[in-house]
Order: C-alpha cells, then sequence, then structure tokens
C-alpha cells in the first residue's frame, strides 16, 4: 500500500499547513476573542479554558503553539507546559500569556521551560509576529499580512 503524496500549493511546492494553536484560557471572552483574531489570521487555532482540558485537546490536535494563562484553577499553566512537553511530540512551542508581569514572574516562567511570555493585554501585531516567526521555523505557511 502507497502513501499519498502529499498536497501541492498553488506555486507547485508541498502545501504549508497553518499552525495548529492552542489558546488555554479560562477567561471564555478573551479565549473567543483570540480564537476569532487567529483564525482569521489562517491559523488553527483551539481553545481550551482549564489546564485539564487543555491536557485532552492536546492530545486530540497536537499544538505547534500553545498560549497558555498561568493562572488557571485546577491545573495551572506551569504544570500544564510541563506535561504538554513529554506528551506531545515534537513538542510544541509554549508561550505565557498572563497578566502576570513582574521581573519574578518573567524569570519563573523562563526557569519552567516557558519559550516567551506575553503581558495582557497583549498586541495582536506582536502575538502575530511571534506565530509569524514560529510558522517560519516549522517550515508552515505563513499567513499574509492584512492591508
Amino acid at each position: 500500500m502507497s502513501a499519498d503524496p502529499p498536497p501541492h500549493s498553488p506555486e507547485g511546492g508541498p502545501a504549508r499547513r497553518p499552525l495548529v494553536v492552542l489558546i488555554v484560557e479560562d477567561n471564555t471572552d478573551a479565549a473567543f476573542s483570540l480564537f476569532t483574531l487567529l483564525k482569521l489570521a489562517g491559523h488553527d487555532p483551539h481553545v481550551a479554558t482549564s489546564g485539564e482540558q487543555a491536557l485532552l485537546l492536546a492530545k486530540a490536535h497536537p499544538p505547534d503553539v500553545v498560549l497558555l494563562d498561568l493562572g488557571l484553577p485546577g491545573v495551572d499553566g506551569y504544570a500544564v507546559a510541563e506535561r504538554l512537553r513529554v506528551s506531545i511530540a515534537p513538542p510544541p512551542n509554549v508561550a505565557a500569556v498572563t497578566a502576570r508581569a513582574d521581573d519574578a514572574d518573567v524569570e519563573r516562567s523562563r526557569q519552567a521551560g516557558f519559550d516567551r511570555h506575553f503581558v495582557k493585554p497583549v498586541a495582536f501585531e506582536e502575538l502575530s509576529g511571534y506565530l509569524n516567526r514560529q510558522a517560519e521555523l516549522r517550515g508552515r505557511r505563513v499567513p499574509p499580512r492584512p492591508g
């Protein structure tokens, strides 16, 4: 049995799929606002509103990038990041998206293995630039810039 050839882009090369982005945020309004923005930007976002839900969703839809609130009820963002790194292959890039802004918080997220620390509210241009860099590093389609 042979495998199907990879799909091709209009340019003739292999098609690149958008980033799968897992948004983990217990504020549902903020989570679904970010979901909408990422969807419009051409990514494939998924939303979890708890640490437990994030771990289940990540198994069903392995993310390339996780945008992770640290102050989650139950399993906090630090524990979620640790579990995702050992349960998803290849491990996703994990960015803290949090209101925790002082130097000690940034250092704690760095020591916990987070790849980036964003402080809420995050400018969408900053987040979009970060995701576009991740897409380039992973050989994925970088959504076109609007405008």
